[in-house]
């Protein structure tokens, strides 16, 4: 009841206007609508799931260059735990906060590929309640635009930046592959979703995490 009781921001109203609009219309060109939505526990159960093959073929795979996976060197470069403590938390802060920047932009910049109005019809934002960053399409996309745009940021970031970790050896690129690919759980919790919807129009939910399925009835 509080996530229906919630006040919108004006972001949010102007969605949810759009998708009525949308939606009455589809319906009225025969579609039938089915709301597919994914609740944060669900998320957070996929992302475990998920992460877990990747995780290990990863390491297995980053094994094979030789690069420790505890580098002596480095704690050794610092005198004081405390400050190698701070360097790391720093880089992770900073490294998160990019990785969600070109997360979501990823999604935007395939996404507005397939939209007829191209970036006007994308937004991004945080999520009051939870400080969760998103992007958000207002178009309806078929099947395969909506699954390239919420796989580009696992491709790009996480399988991506792990094959860079390989040819480098980078311990640094390896431990980013790995968050981004953590990252991407709540993606992959929608594209599991999207497959018992291959011939269906898919629109963002407006508020929450999900999409709506439009399928023909006739």
């Amino acid at each position: 009841m509080a996530e229906k009781e919630r006040k919108l921001t004006k972001a949010e109203a102007r969605r949810v206007e759009n998708f009525a609009v949308l939606s009455e219309r589809l319906q009225s060109e025969g579609y039938k609508v089915t709301k597919c939505d994914v609740s944060a526990a669900k998320v957070n159960i996929y992302t475990l799931v998920l992460f877990i093959p990747f995780g290990i073929v990863y390491w297995l795979l980053f094994r094979l260059t030789g690069t420790p996976l505890i580098n002596i060197e480095v704690i050794d470069y610092f005198d004081n735990v405390a400050v190698l403590i701070a360097v790391a938390i720093g880089i992770y802060v900073v490294s998160s906060a990019i990785m969600i920047v070109v997360h979501e932009a990823l999604h935007g910049l395939t996404w507005a590929l397939f939209c007829k109005n191209r970036f006007q019809s994308i937004q991004f934002g945080i999520i009051p309640r939870n400080l969760m960053a998103y992007c958000t399409c207002l178009e309806p996309l078929d099947f395969k635009a909506y699954l390239v745009g919420a796989m580009m940021p696992l491709v790009v970031l996480g399988f991506g930046v792990f094959a860079v970790s390989l040819i480098t050896g980078s311990l640094y690129w390896f431990l980013f592959a790995n968050f981004a690919t953590l990252g991407a759980g709540g993606d992959m919790s929608i594209v599991l979703m999207l497959l018992g919807h291959r011939q269906a129009l898919l629109l963002d939910h407006p508020t929450e995490p999900g999409f709506y399925a439009f399928e023909k009835t006739t």
